[in-house]
């Protein structure tokens, strides 16, 4: 039997990709001079992407540096509990 076990170090390890991931802020598309309805269309279509994918960026972010803190709580746990399987302890 695998004993289950938090480990911070690799909590940390996998959140520090996304902690150092950036999104461009205020970029947007311009199209110039085009009077094409649908590209006018799809300009703006863009830019609201790009302001809800930055929303989401920061987003994920604040959730994945929950996570080291969640695994520090889950290892001093996992310290004090001792777990009992059929006369095994682990």
């Amino acid at each position: 039997m695998v004993r289950v076990a938090s480990n911070e170090a690799t909590a940390q390890s996998a959140v520090s990709s996304i902690s150092s991931l950036t999104m461009p802020r205020g970029r947007t598309i311009n199209l110039g001079q085009s009077t094409i309805p649908s590209m006018t269309a799809g300009v703006e279509v863009s830019n609201q992407l790009l302001a809800n994918l930055e929303k989401l960026v920061k987003e994920v972010q604040t959730q994945a540096d929950k996570f080291p803190k969640l695994a520090q709580v889950m290892a001093q746990r996992d310290q004090q509990q001792t777990f009992n399987a059929g006369g095994d302890l682990w």
